[in-house]
This record gives C-alpha cells, sequence and structure tokens, in this order.
C-alpha cells in the first residue's frame, strides 16, 4: 500500500517533554534505573511511514532525553521540519501547547498535528488553540499518513475534513 503524493515532507514526532505537570502526582514512567517507557504511538507512526512514503521521519523523545524548551528549539530548527506531529497526553498538555507555540513560532507555514489521549477525548478543544492545525483521533499510522499526504497534494480542507480520525 504505497502512496504516491505531490510532495516529499520533512516529518517530525515529537514525544514532549514533561515539564509542567497538571497533576499532584509524579508520573512514573521514568525510572533512574530502568530509563523511560518509548513512545510507541509515535515508534508506530513513522515505521508506517517510513514502509509505505518516501517522507523523511524523524522522531525526538523530549521526555527520555529530560531536553528543556531551549534544547527542543534547537533541535526543531536544525531539522526544519514541514509538519510536526506532537503526543499529547491530558496531564501535560502545557508542555504540548508550549511545543506547538514553538514550531509554529520558528515555521509558521508548518503544520502542527496533535494526537494521543488527550486529542482522541478532546478533539475539538484541540484544535480551537491557535498553535494546532489538526488533531488526530485513536490509532494514528494510517490517518496521521493519509493527514500528510493531503497537506503535501494540497488538499482541500474539505477533503482533510472527510479523513476518518482527522
Amino acid at each position: 500500500m504505497t502512496y504516491s503524493i505531490t510532495r516529499r515532507a520533512k516529518v517530525l514526532l515529537i514525544y514532549p517533554p514533561v515539564i509542567n505537570q497538571v497533576s499532584n502526582i509524579n508520573i512514573s514512567a521514568f525510572d533512574k534505573s530502568i530509563g523511560s517507557y518509548p513512545p510507541l504511538g509515535l515508534l508506530y507512526i513513522a515505521t508506517y511511514m517510513k514502509a509505505f512514503t518516501n517522507h523523511e521521519v524523524e522522531i525526538l523523545d523530549c521526555f527520555a532525553d529530560r531536553m528543556d524548551f531551549d534544547e527542543i528549539k534547537a533541535k526543531i530548527r536544525n531539522i526544519e521540519p514541514d509538519i510536526i506531529g506532537i503526543s499529547a497526553m491530558t496531564h501535560f498538555l502545557v508542555d504540548v501547547v508550549q511545543l506547538a507555540r514553538i514550531s509554529k513560532k520558528l515555521f509558521p507555514h508548518s503544520n502542527v498535528i496533535v494526537g494521543g489521549p488527550h486529542a482522541t477525548i478532546y478533539p475539538v478543544s484541540t484544535v480551537k488553540n491557535r498553535y494546532i492545525d489538526y488533531a488526530i483521533r485513536g490509532e494514528g499510522e494510517v490517518c496521521f499518513t493519509k493527514l500528510v499526504n493531503a497537506i503535501c497534494d494540497n488538499q482541500t480542507e474539505e477533503h482533510i475534513s472527510k479523513i476518518p480520525g482527522v
């Protein structure tokens, strides 16, 4: 199932840092003795895109690499992505919005796409944020790839809105 597209995109998938966690408990996903859990959703998307498209795909795991926003800005600036996908859980939405804002400030014409549990549960409020262009609901491999391809083919918003999960 290889996709045919007009333009090849640089896609950056970001798992955000957890700096401004909205919770009164600490996330237990990181244990100094064993490390952190890999961002499986982003890995699935990257693997699918690499198998079925010719887009250039990179993953930035800010949480595991313990990156601050200055380091993240430098990485984004260096990669120069056309499309930025950010994984979002509600308890670190503040950091997701900060990443989206940074991305749009650095590359105003880039498309910022947010997926993950938060976007699945709250898709409308997610896209109401002025720094976020699209929300992906549910499993992202096929949906995200179709959305990236539609953006690269300069498809209309009407066409894009018909992609299941967008």
